[in-house]
């Protein structure tokens, strides 16, 4: 369940600063977001930055992007 604040950060039709504290979902909403752009434009897996502040960051969001996308490509039709 995402709140109203992170539902308007799914717009993908511009450019966005996700800040919150630890805890507060950036990490879902930025996951959300990436698959959002990836599946509803034309815009490809290399042509879309997301910048952390931190490796431990930026690796944990990878790894959540990769499993929703697998997840995505298991559960899709045949």
């Amino acid at each position: 369940m995402l709140t109203d604040r992170q539902h308007t950060a799914l717009d993908f039709q511009r450019h966005l600063s996700v800040t919150a504290n630890a805890g507060a979902g950036k990490t879902t909403v930025l996951v959300r977001r990436y698959l959002e752009i990836l599946l509803n434009s034309n815009t490809r897996a290399n042509e879309i930055v997301a910048i952390t502040f931190t490796e431990k960051a930026a690796n944990e969001l990878r790894r959540k992007i990769a499993e929703r996308v697998e997840s995505l490509i298991r559960s899709a039709p045949i």
